[in-house]
């Protein structure tokens, strides 16, 4: 009788380990899905970065760090884009994309109609869109004729980081993208002139904080659930 007893004491012991390892193993589970559910909204997986523009428009800048004339106005550039610090800034902030205008610098008889050949971005980053945007351009004068101001198209492209990884922390350039272009004024133009009219950044997330938010998220879904369980008994 007494074997009996202290069987199912122990079964009973047993079966009480079973469900508080149950318990455990689903607050772990909560925990970490909730590691993964706010890394991917803080940007830790670049599918799921969140934009903000937190980097001004006036603090990202192009610069041609090389330049080749291949005649009657074609041209292949390489050049640089500039993020400075500025005040109020977080220096945890990444520029992750950027649109640039190509304006033709010169004064051409006719208005000039420039035209993007290729282009290919540094490694880590891709180009995501061309397009055209109006620009008001003004031309001629002496000894190149009567003066003109007309709007013309100028071509734009957009670049992208691949990852987070890869995007320009302020105070900080990269180098290496290549434009092959004409500007449509033959020798009447020396070039384009590369203006960024579109940023977009990201804040780098700190480890410690995204791990510290996904372990008070998943203790909170552990606890709603244990109110939730408790109400339920009682009704």
């Amino acid at each position: 009788m007494l074997n009996k007893f202290i069987d199912s004491l122990k079964e009973e012991d047993f079966s009480k380990n079973i469900t508080t390892n149950k318990r455990r193993f689903r607050q772990i589970k909560t925990i970490v899905t909730s590691i993964f559910i706010l890394a991917g909204i803080q940007g830790v997986d670049s599918s799921n970065v969140l934009a903000f523009d937190v980097i001004p428009l006036e603090a990202v800048s192009t610069s041609v760090t090389d330049s080749q004339y291949g005649g009657l106005g074609d041209y292949v550039d390489i050049f640089q884009v500039n993020v400075e610090e500025s005040p109020g800034l977080d220096s945890m902030t990444k520029l992750v994309g950027f649109t640039v205008s190509f304006t033709p610098v010169g004064s051409p008889p006719a208005p000039p109609n420039p035209q993007i050949f290729s282009a290919a971005p540094p490694l880590g980053w891709e180009l995501t869109e061309t397009g055209q945007v109006p620009n008001y351009f003004c031309g001629g004068g002496p000894p190149f004729g009567k003066p003109y101001c007309v709007t013309i198209s100028i071509p734009t492209l957009t670049f992208q980081a691949i990852t987070l990884m890869t995007g320009i922390f302020p105070g900080n350039s990269l180098g290496g993208f290549r434009v092959a272009y004409n500007t449509g004024c033959g020798i009447y133009c020396g070039g384009l002139r590369q203006s960024v009219i579109a940023v977009s950044s990201a804040p780098v997330p700190e480890p410690v904080t995204i791990l510290g938010s996904a372990i008070a998220l998943g203790f909170g879904i552990t606890l709603k659930r244990k109110h939730s369980k408790t109400d339920r008994n009682k009704t």
